[in-house]
């Protein structure tokens, strides 16, 4: 018996376990019907079979509805199809024709996947693949003898799906046209610089999360957690994302990036049903502090009903932890809150020691790190960056404390002006309050007409 024989009985029999129960049942050598039949003309059993034999040779179509993006499902389909079926026909009908089209399921790999109906003579049926409101919907065209296999073959195709979804285990940004995958950024850990604190902090609270999730359920703790990441601009915080992201992907842990102008909401659902899974969000301040609408959605995401027991760890980072409401500060809502800052003496001196360096001449560092003090980290590149364009300029081959001293001086300028600098604030303005300023404006036009007549 050849492989696709084998899967094909393989479907029928867990077909079987689908199929209505008005079937026949065929075992043993006799005839057994149902007992209604039993005093009755046997020819009236006789049409029975007849009647039935006929029904199972008319067509019926049904519709299955996937909780999938409609990419993932369509490529799920051409893969199950693939291995169960040899491949798949595209079918032209009254309304469409058959149509394939190239999707992406990695950062630069893609792959041709149905649309419209395709016909699968290994099972005798047809599938119209649907895209309704981004979920996959499937109507499925074949004999009512036939159903048990094809409901089979959807059963498979949910269970690729739910093993091998193009999503999982991905590093993604969420955009307002969709899903886009991501370079994996590699980030050497021993150019990484936290303060001691700060480090077993974000192993604890993020990295075991992710990487040791049973020895974290052993401990009867959840998988879902909250984690606020907060410190003065240059600190440090996207770094640890992108750290989080790293241990993420190396764990087949889905990470979802959540930009400014997606919904929170959305973002939140897709991270349920890839999870294990990573939200990072930040500058969360300035999406809820004057937006009602996001400020609810984050309280849905922290605590609400939808988020509950979900394998999700939502991490957001914020310059201004004053500004994140009362409310939202419970636990429960914010398991954690990680303060990254500027770093100590002997953290700074180890930075600085890694990026310079076989130009590192450096024979007394006490005046650079006095001219360092009080400086984020990610000035540190900056000031590298200058020292070698000063040691460049006086034709030296190395950096000594007298470069770096003085492309400090440049770098604490930069930073008093980044410090007394206002922020931007993202703001919606309603049409309530422009209709009001119109009318305002226009009633005191018409008081000074009035007064000058």
């Amino acid at each position: 018996m050849s492989t696709k024989a084998k899967l094909i009985n393989a479907l029928q029999a867990a077909g079987q376990e689908l199929a209505d129960q008005d079937t026949f049942i065929f075992e043993g050598s006799k005839n057994v019907g149902p007992k209604e039949f039993a005093k009755r003309n046997p020819a009236t059993y006789a049409r029975y079979v007849g009647e039935w034999a006929e029904a199972q040779e008319e067509e019926t179509n049904f519709d299955e509805f996937f909780d999938a993006l409609f990419d993932d499902g369509c490529f799920a389909v051409a893969q199950v199809a693939s291995t169960v079926c040899g491949g798949f026909v595209g079918k032209a009908t009254m309304f469409e024709k058959p149509n394939m089209r190239q999707i992406q399921i990695d950062v630069d790999e893609f792959a041709m996947v149905p649309t419209g109906t395709i016909s699968l003579s290994a099972i005798q049926c047809q599938l119209a693949l649907h895209n309704a409101g981004g979920k996959l919907v499937i109507r499925a065209t074949t004999t009512k003898a036939n159903e048990p296999i094809v409901r089979a073959f959807l059963k498979l195709v949910r269970e690729y799906l739910r093993d091998n979804s193009i999503y999982k285990g991905k590093s993604l940004t969420l955009t307002k046209e969709g899903l886009r995958f991501n370079d994996i950024a590699t980030i050497d850990p021993e150019s990484v610089f936290y303060s001691d604190t700060v480090m077993m902090a974000l192993k604890a609270n993020v990295f075991t999360m992710i990487d040791r999730p049973k020895d974290v359920q052993k401990l009867g703790l959840s998988l879902k957690s909250n984690v606020l990441l907060h410190g003065p601009f240059g600190s440090g915080k996207s770094l640890a994302g992108i750290l989080t992201m790293q241990c993420a992907v190396k764990n087949g842990v889905t990470f979802i990036n959540v930009p400014h102008d997606v919904e929170l909401a959305e973002a939140h659902r897709l991270a349920v049903l890839f999870a294990r899974s990573v939200l990072f969000i930040e500058d969360i301040d300035t999406r809820i502090s004057d937006n009602a609408t996001e400020s609810a959605q984050l309280m849905e995401i922290l605590d609400g009903s939808s988020s509950k027991g979900k394998s999700v760890i939502t991490i957001m980072t914020t310059n201004h932890p004053e500004r994140i409401q009362a409310g939202q500060w419970r636990k429960g809502r914010i398991d954690e809150q990680i303060r990254i800052a500027e770093l100590s003496d002997d953290k700074m001196q180890a930075l600085t020691s890694y990026l310079l360096g076989d130009l590192n001449s450096v024979d007394d560092w006490q005046p650079v790190l006095d001219s360092m003090r009080g400086l984020m980290p990610a000035y540190v590149a900056s000031i590298v960056r200058s020292a070698q364009l000063y040691a460049l300029a006086n034709e030296r081959k190395s950096i000594t404390e007298v470069e770096l001293v003085a492309a400090c001086v440049q770098a604490r300028e930069q930073f008093e002006m980044q410090s007394a600098a206002k922020e931007y604030q993202h703001s919606a303005v309603s049409i309530d309050s422009l209709l009001s300023a119109k009318i305002d404006s226009a009633l005191e036009s018409v008081n000074e007409w009035i007064e000058n007549q």
